[in-house]
């Protein structure tokens, strides 16, 4: 296997308990601008004919699609199980346009423009359409659960 390959998995099995220890997954996923249930339980789609057309042949090294794959389940994985219980709580309570940033142990969270934003658009969409907010909020809560 590649050198530089092996140098990056064992940069990212460093930084990892870090990223998640900081807080910063956390920030991350809240001010996604997708759903938060579709970003932490995502569908997955068929990438076989996007392997065989745009990636196969593209890397020094050989890269099966069995082993993208298995990354791929790898790292959903972690997102989902890497997340404690009071982040959870905080992204449930972010969903419902309430955040609870003591949760966290990051004050003013609300106050951060990426939040803010995430904040306007979940007041506008439940302003709007009541019935997809609470889909949303619902969606989460049972998959966090």
């Amino acid at each position: 296997m590649n050198s530089i390959y092996l140098d990056t998995a064992r940069l990212l099995t460093q930084v990892t308990p870090f990223v998640f220890a900081s807080g910063a997954l956390v920030i991350y996923l809240a001010s996604h601008n997708r759903p938060l249930h579709e970003v932490l339980f995502p569908s997955l789609r068929d990438v076989s004919q996007d392997y065989e057309r745009n990636f196969k042949g593209m890397t020094n090294q050989p890269v099966e699609l069995r082993a993208l794959l298995g990354a791929r389940a790898r790292m959903i994985q972690e997102l989902q199980s890497g997340l404690d219980a009071e982040e959870r709580r905080f992204l449930l309570s972010l969903v419902t346009g309430h955040p609870e940033s003591p949760l966290l142990g990051i004050s003013h969270i609300e106050h951060l423009p990426e939040i803010r934003w995430k904040l306007h658009n979940l007041a506008k969409l439940e302003r709007n359409n009541p019935e997809k907010f609470a889909e949303q909020a619902e969606a989460l809560t049972q998959r966090l659960r």
